[in-house]
């Protein structure tokens, strides 16, 4: 329940405009901007207008903050002399104001050009491709997680390859098969609606020879057990395609 409040509220911060230069990157590769953000021994406070959210540390790939130096007590003559010079600190480090600026300037180009990058990429059939030795992977959610389940994906093959060897015939030796992943379980079941039904999240098609599933933001574990799961499918299609589990 806590990563579905949080990432609801994630989303409808993401379409307002960011009042603070406080920036968080989650591992799944959202970024957030907020008026002010705080670290907690459990991960980070999240100030929004309309609100403030927790994000657990887990989940967290970095954060960019200003702090707030207006009580700060200097640890030496040299931070005291910084404090007395109206240096700030960001991501722990000591700046001028305008060096300060220039930093979050490029920042923000930054940002908006990754915004921009993943507007292109929101439709699945837009999505970003990447090919590993044996797959060729497909997805909307992220370029994070387009390496995430690649890497996953390609190792557990390497993996069960040494434990039970893994020989395809010749033209399946040939064949990269296609992984599609979705950036939510309507889009999954909307895009397959053929072979989708119930409470499935994912499927290999032995017919088109596809692994299909969806990521699942509020639960990623899921989504990882589900694409190893299709991918034991999969392998057992590498194996014998005669054979019908």
């Amino acid at each position: 329940m806590r990563y579905t409040l949080l990432f609801a509220s994630i989303a409808a911060a993401l379409l307002a405009p960011a009042l603070h230069a406080d920036r968080l990157i989650t591992k799944d590769g959202r970024i957030l901007e907020a008026q002010k953000i705080r670290q907690k021994d459990d991960g980070y406070e999240i100030a929004f207008v309309h609100g403030t959210v927790n994000c657990p540390k887990d989940l967290v790939a970095s954060a960019e903050i200003v702090e707030d130096v207006s009580d700060y007590v200097p640890k030496n003559d040299d931070e005291k002399k910084k404090l007395e010079s109206g240096f700030v600190r960001f991501n722990g480090k000591w700046m001028t104001k305008s060096a300060l600026q220039v930093d979050l300037d490029k920042r923000a180009k930054e940002l908006a050009k990754r915004t921009e990058d993943r507007a292109l990429h929101s439709d699945f059939f837009k999505g970003w491709t990447k090919e590993t030795a044996h797959f060729k992977v497909q997805t909307n959610t992220s370029l994070e997680l387009l390496d995430y389940y690649a890497n996953l994906l390609e190792t557990y093959y390497g993996l069960m390859d040494a434990r039970i060897g893994i020989k395809p015939t010749p033209t399946l030796r040939s064949t990269k098969m296609q992984v599609n992943i979705y950036k939510s379980w309507d889009e999954f079941r909307e895009i397959n609606e053929a072979n989708v039904g119930g409470g499935v999240a994912g499927y290999f098609s032995p017919a088109d020879k596809t692994l299909n599933f969806f990521h699942n933001y509020s639960d990623p574990g899921m989504s990882t057990w589900v694409g190893l799961h299709e991918c034991t499918h999969l392998l057992t299609f590498l194996i014998d395609p005669q054979f019908v589990p």
